[in-house]
């Protein structure tokens, strides 16, 4: 195939699972699994141009990237509720990738963020890597638009603020956050970090002067820079 093609990747790469779309990038010699939840855009898969490899061979690790195009942060709602159905396809394709769930790692921004921590934590993975993500109702409000606050009220009781939730498991994952100045964002974060920073785990904080929301953030280096340090640099439960 050559250079990025995104109808030959949707194609070749693409399926349904469950009744969700995925997009897997294969390998028969991944050290782990990297999740890549989408933020709020309609038929769009965050990030999966970056990992793609011109060869069609990854080596290192396996790719899953998901989407919801129901802006439900991946939870569903009290009518269909979808935790465990995402809970299934990240364990399929942890399967397929012939690891363990201590080498599977999730990564997201905003929506995407939301979603990196909740399955990191229900699923006992290595790690969240986010991005300005949503990750209590109360902070939501803070946006400049109410469809953050109308998704989130959409889920029913299928929503757990993460500062809580995070403490519902025995197995916590390490977290990279990296957030800026938009306000919404910066009381999501801080409001997370002081609710778990008195637990064990791994924490890398990144504090920045975005002024807005959507901003270039969450960089391919980022993401896997910060995967050789969990591995280096964690420890074992």
């Amino acid at each position: 195939m050559g250079k990025w093609d995104r109808d030959y990747v949707r194609e070749k790469y693409g399926y349904q699972m469950l009744g969700q779309h995925v997009i897997y990038y294969p390998s028969s010699t991944a050290k782990g699994l990297i999740v890549i939840f989408s933020s709020m855009g309609k038929d769009r898969f965050d990030r999966y141009s970056w990992f793609w490899s011109e060869d069609e061979e990854w080596h290192d690790y396996a790719y899953l990237f998901i989407k919801d195009d129901s802006f439900k942060y991946f939870l569903g709602d009290d009518e269909k509720p979808l935790s465990q159905t995402f809970r299934k396809i990240i364990t399929h394709h942890t399967e397929l990738a012939k690891v363990t769930n201590d080498c599977v790692y999730t990564v997201g921004g905003s929506m995407g963020g939301y979603a990196a921590i909740y399955y990191a934590c229900l699923m006992g993975l290595k790690g969240a890597i986010v991005a300005n993500p949503q990750l209590d109702y109360s902070s939501t409000r803070a946006h400049s638009f109410q469809n953050w606050e109308r998704s989130i009220r959409s889920t029913g009781s299928q929503w757990y603020d993460l500062g809580d939730f995070y403490f519902k498991f025995e197995k916590k994952p390490f977290v990279y956050i990296e957030y800026g100045e938009y306000r919404a964002d910066e009381l999501a974060a801080k409001k997370f970090i002081h609710s778990v920073m008195d637990s064990e785990g791994l924490f890398i904080i990144r504090k920045t002067k975005w002024q807005g929301h959507t901003v270039d953030c969450l960089t391919k280096e980022t993401i896997l820079n910060t995967i050789q340090y969990f591995n280096e640099n964690g420890f074992k439960y």
